[in-house]
Formats: structure tokens, C-alpha cells, sequence
């Protein structure tokens, strides 16, 4: 991540969490002329339309005062959903023993897209079964990663929450 991105990372966390949520993270892509800052909310409560709402309100005026995006984009709010996506250390360890989806920058053994079960996390990656097999991805080669939702991890998961 560039100095300016991460920057702009800091202060759409210290926004969102002035409002009492969490940054869960954020995505910045562009297809074509269009390009869009996605940003990723979250709380004990869960996020609702109006959270995102108020939510995109704030930072709409941030981005606007400090104008960190030289183009024209377009900016969402959204919660990160049962298929959260996963941003940080912090994120995989949270969710390691749940299936996931990663994608790379290289390929790893011949593929740039793995789909397994999260089995470890390191400081610097973590290790994937894909199909019985582990393999190992570096952080630094992963260009995207998400839970993938199984009725198991669902169950999984409402347990936690009820026995909390």
C-alpha cells in the first residue's frame, strides 16, 4: 500500500471510529473512467442502511476537505457481509479455521485463485488446504481475499455470537 493510501486509510478510520463503528477496511478500484472507494463498517449491533448513510455523509465531507483522490470517484459504504472480506493479519486470525477465497498477485502452485480452509496465519501470510493440500501465501502476494460462506460457518459463527 502507498504512503498516500495508507494515510487516506488512517483518517477514514479515525472518522468512522469518532462515529463509534469500525473500519473494517476499504478498496479502491478502477474499472474503466469509473473508480470507486469502498469502504467497509462495522459494529456490535450489526450496520444498517442508515448507518452507512451517516456514515457516508462524514466521510463524503473528509474526502472533500482533504481531497486525498486527485479524479473522480465514486464512494460506498457498505458492511463487510458473511463473505467479509479480509484486509489485515488481525482479519485472518479472527477467521482462521473458516474457508476462504484468495486471490494473488502470482500464481502459487500454478494458480492465482485458492479456495480452502484457512489453517494458519503468521506474520507474514498464511496457509490455505486447498483440496488436502497446504499452500503457503506471502501477504505481500495477496491481491484480494473473502470468507466464503458454508452453512457450517454460518452455524459456526451464530454460536459464537449467542455465547458471547
Amino acid at each position: 500500500m502507498g504512503r498516500e493510501m495508507e494515510r487516506m486509510a488512517s483518517m477514514l478510520s479515525d472518522e468512522v471510529e469518532s462515529m463509534g463503528y469500525q473500519y473494517w477496511g476499504g478498496e479502491f478500484s478502477r474499472h474503466g473512467r469509473r473508480a470507486t472507494l469502498r469502504v467497509y463498517i462495522d459494529s456490535a449491533d450489526g450496520v444498517t442502511l442508515d448507518d452507512c448513510a451517516k456514515v457516508s455523509r462524514r466521510l463524503s465531507a473528509s474526502l472533500d476537505l482533504h481531497d486525498p483522490i486527485q479524479s473522480a470517484y465514486d464512494l460506498e459504504i457498505s458492511s463487510p457481509g458473511v463473505e467479509r472480506p479480509l484486509f489485515t493479519p488481525e482479519h485472518y486470525r479472527l477467521y482462521a479455521g473458516s474457508d476462504v477465497a484468495v486471490r494473488c498477485f502470482a500464481p502459487v502452485e500454478g494458480s492465482r485463485r485458492l479456495v480452502g480452509r484457512l489453517e494458519a496465519v503468521s506474520d507474514d501470510g498464511v496457509d490455505v488446504n486447498v483440496d488436502g493440500e497446504l499452500r503457503r501465501v506471502s501477504f505481500d502476494n495477496v491481491r484480494s481475499a473473502r470468507l466464503v460462506y458454508t452453512a457450517e460457518a454460518e452455524s459456526h459463527r451464530s454460536k459464537e455470537v449467542n455465547s458471547g
